[in-house]
């Protein structure tokens, strides 16, 4: 059951999200969002794709892929916003 209540919040939340962050772009919001949804699409292949080959005698790769996932991108993220302010 909570499982079912975060992705029907989810569906309400993400799209308006995602079209407020485009905002600022004006005419070409249409081009930064379809940018925006290769880059989730070609990242999720990438990561799925890396992830279906480790092994699966327990799940403790994956585990330790789904922790390592979101501070990689924190990283990623840090870099491109302090090189962008400099």
């Amino acid at each position: 059951m909570p499982a079912i209540l975060f992705f029907i919040g989810t569906t309400f939340i993400y799209p308006n999200a995602s079209a407020i962050a485009m905002t600022p772009f004006g005419k070409v919001a249409g081009y930064a969002a379809a940018l925006y949804s290769f880059m989730q699409v070609a990242g999720a292949a990438f990561f799925g794709a890396l992830v279906s080959h480790l092994p699966n005698t327990n799940q403790l790769p994956l585990a330790v892929a789904f922790i390592l996932a979101p501070i990689l991108c924190l990283l990623i993220y840090e870099g491109i916003v302090h090189r962008a302010n400099e």
